[in-house]
């Protein structure tokens, strides 16, 4: 017997390059919330306020709205950089405006 599914019944296959993907993906979405740790430092340790608050405080804002979409929509990459962005981000925010 012939069985005819839907496409939207249909599992897909993945693509191999996709595979790579997938995988190299959560490299990125580490390494770019890791690029914020010199800014963390020179805040932080170094107390040079040579960033600006309402800068940092947008990329927090624009981080939360981010990793709302990426719950909505159960994306990991979205929500796990997002995740970490909001952290370093807001550390940044958070010792540009007090120690102003």
């Amino acid at each position: 017997m012939l069985v005819l599914r839907h496409l939207h019944h249909r599992r897909r296959q993945k693509k191999s390059s996709h595979n790579f993907l997938d995988n190299i993906i959560y490299v990125i979405a580490f390494a770019g919330p890791v690029m914020t740790i010199p800014q963390i430092y020179d805040v932080w340790v170094a107390k040079q306020l040579s960033v600006n608050p309402i800068t940092w405080g947008s990329y927090c804002v624009i981080a939360v709205v981010w990793l709302c979409y990426g719950l909505a929509h159960k994306v990991k990459p979205i929500i796990f950089s997002n995740t970490l962005g909001i952290i370093t981000t807001g550390l940044v925010f958070l010792g540009a405006t007090i120690y102003r």
